[in-house]
């Protein structure tokens, strides 16, 4: 049984897992990798949803040069939660990473420029903008070496 709990830790925490939602939390480790950032110019061609662990992601195809590439925005709730509405035939300018997920090449999208609007979905890192992340303040009484004001 610990095995099995440090093997799926080790999976979640090396960033070959797309994404984990557990009960009551989101936590999205995800596979963005910096490294591989590049810009994509095309026009979407079509959309889909995808489920992953649970969550609705919205998947956008973008057309290059007559190749057709799945670009991951956000999840749904998110998306909807900004109102924004990606349309077949609009041209778009993505930058995002570039990675392979469950033998697909795709693009999980930092920013996706549609004049003259640009949707911002990643910070520079990659870190989805969707999740908060809580730092836990400690009141009271000690030493204070570690904690946040």
């Amino acid at each position: 049984m610990k095995k099995w709990i440090f093997l799926l830790l080790v999976l979640l925490f090396s960033g070959c897992y797309p994404g984990v939602k557990p009960a009551g939390k989101t936590i999205h480790v995800t596979i963005y990798n910096p490294a591989t950032v590049t810009v994509i110019q095309g026009k979407i061609v079509g959309k889909r949803i995808v489920t992953m662990d649970g969550e609705n992601y919205v998947v956008i195809i973008v057309e290059k040069k007559g190749r057709k590439i799945p670009v991951y925005i956000a999840p749904l709730w998110w998306v909807n939660k900004n109102r924004w509405m990606f349309r077949e035939g609009v041209k778009v300018k993505i930058t995002g990473s570039s990675v392979l997920l469950k033998g697909e090449n795709i693009i999980l999208a930092r920013e996706i420029y549609s004049e003259p609007l640009t949707f911002i979905i990643r910070d520079e890192s990659g870190h989805p903008l969707w999740v908060k992340v809580k730092i836990k303040k400690k009141h009271g009484k000690g030493k204070k070496k570690g904690h946040f004001k």
